[in-house]
């Protein structure tokens, strides 16, 4: 990535990992193992060989990986015409690249803003400001204060970072309902895993089908394969899920990684994201995402913050916990049976 001449600011998360966070459209990649080049998260192969950033997006581009924001609802940031959702699908360049900028540094710190603007399509309004900040810093072991913490912490490497995202309403005398829309892209072959409770759980298909080979259930946990030839989002109800998710990757033979996600969950909150056909199907706090895994493709885990902007005009305001833990088979899933 480095070598792409592009420009990148390393932030480290300790001794042995870094994340690479770009200005351009503000993406945060890796973590990164001391110095190697492939990172836990995925990275689209077309963009390090890109001339520039400015090639990469003006050819339509906007999944080059990372950690990126977004605005929801996606009715009527993002498509002109819900009838017509995938062929007016339109990823305004007010919202994403933007004009980031870092604002602020400091040792164990990294803030980002920008200002967010972007027209409305069938909407009442025209069109809507936002500034937003983004702060990301290092975040210590989840499990340091546990019982198993001494032993499993020669036995597990750990890296974790938390991002803290402030959404200002420029437009507040065009209220809506909003939410800050957070995507993170991720290498397939791997399988999130979704506690909740209830004896069946209730979710929402966007795309194609996703019972069988792509959605299954063990223990309590949901599990979504990521190795499908077809389109699938899977959104999951707030008030079944508990505020954390997993994704677990084989990287070798004898070794695992598995990231862990901690967000807000509240299921009094409406959660206003719905899929295009099946308008008030709202309600869900989580998505997963995945294209053709076939060629080149990610899967994505997506989360949104509370709604915000309507009936009352507001700012919106989201912090989101990573833990990253690289292992064993059997020392992994100690680290899922404690915190999954």
């Amino acid at each position: 990535m480095k070598k792409s001449g592009k420009t990148f600011r390393e932030f480290s998360l300790d001794s042995r990992h870094k994340m690479l966070i770009q200005e351009d459209g503000c993406r945060i990649f890796g973590p990164y193992i001391s110095d190697s080049s492939v990172p836990l998260t995925w990275i689209n192969s077309k963009y390090p060989k890109s001339p520039s950033f400015d090639d990469f997006f003006n050819a339509g581009n906007w999944d080059m990986g990372g950690d990126r924001i977004w605005i929801a609802p996606e009715f009527p940031f993002f498509t002109k015409s819900r009838e017509h959702f995938k062929e007016s699908y339109t990823v305004q360049p007010g919202i994403d690249p933007a004009d980031y900028h870092i604002s602020s540094e400091a040792p164990g710190l990294i803030e980002l803003s920008s200002l967010l603007q972007a027209d409305l399509y069938e909407s009442s309004w025209k069109h809507k400001r936002f500034h937003i900040r983004r702060q990301i810093r290092p975040l210590s072991n989840p499990l340091s204060a546990s019982c198993v913490f001494s032993d499993l912490v020669t036995k597990v490497s750990y890296c974790g970072f938390q991002e803290h995202i402030y959404l200002e309403d420029f437009t507040p005398d065009a209220p809506m309902p909003l939410e800050i829309w957070n995507l993170f892209q991720v290498r397939p072959g791997g399988t999130f895993l979704i506690p909740y409770r209830g004896k069946t759980l209730d979710y929402v298909d966007y795309y194609a089908p996703s019972s069988g080979n792509v959605l299954s259930f063990e223990n309590g946990l949901a599990k979504v394969k990521v190795h499908s030839h077809e389109e699938h989002k899977i959104g999951f109800k707030a008030y079944q899920t508990h505020g954390r998710v997993g994704y677990l990757l084989k990287l070798s033979e004898n070794q695992w990684t598995l990231l862990i996600r901690n967000y807000y969950n509240n299921p009094s909150d409406p959660y206003i994201k719905e899929p295009s056909d099946t308008p008030g199907q709202t309600g869900c706090s989580l998505f997963i995402y995945m294209n053709d895994t076939r060629d080149d493709g990610f899967a994505e885990l997506e989360t949104t913050s509370t709604t915000f902007g309507y009936p009352d005009s507001g700012n919106g305001y989201m912090d989101l916990d990573f833990w990253f833990f690289t292992g064993t088979s059997e020392n992994i899933q100690q680290i899922i049976d404690l915190l999954l």
